[in-house]
């Protein structure tokens, strides 16, 4: 009775640290909706700073997600829409990953469990542009 009782205690515990918490990383369907935050990072040899980004994600399906991204410096308005996709999967450890592209370039990031949404962006036409972006839902 001992050795069974050894066995639950310990299979509990297993279950415990692989099953999700209350605070596990948002689903791909939470990524529907707006986001806006900032960007920065270097197009070429040049500083990017100060800049905003808008992701519009408009539909969700089998954690693909597609939508529009826009951008703007202070004072500007925003650019015009262009259109995005993104892929989001959870790791064993519950963090959800995203990977994507637009037109132009490629995206990979986080959605941490406190909701931001931080990617990196990585464009090879023109002055070659590498962005980090962090957004939060609106």
């Amino acid at each position: 009775m001992k050795k069974i009782l050894a066995i639950l205690a310990t299979l509990s515990l297993a279950v415990a640290l692989v099953a999700p918490t209350a605070t596990a990383a948002p689903t791909s369907q939470e990524l529907k909706g707006t986001w806006i935050g900032t960007y920065g990072g270097y197009e070429g040899t040049k500083k990017v700073t100060g800049g905003q980004e808008k992701l519009i994600i408009t539909s969700v399906n089998s954690g693909v997600a597609q939508g529009t991204w826009q951008s703007r410096t202070a004072g500007d308005k925003w650019s015009k829409k262009s259109p995005l996709h993104l892929i989001t999967y959870r790791n064993a450890n519950g963090v959800s990953h995203i990977s994507g592209s637009d037109a132009t370039g490629t995206y990979v990031g986080t959605l941490s469990e406190d909701g931001e949404l931080v990617l990196a962006y990585s464009q090879v036409s023109g002055l070659f542009l590498n962005l980090q972006i962090k957004v939060r839902k609106q």
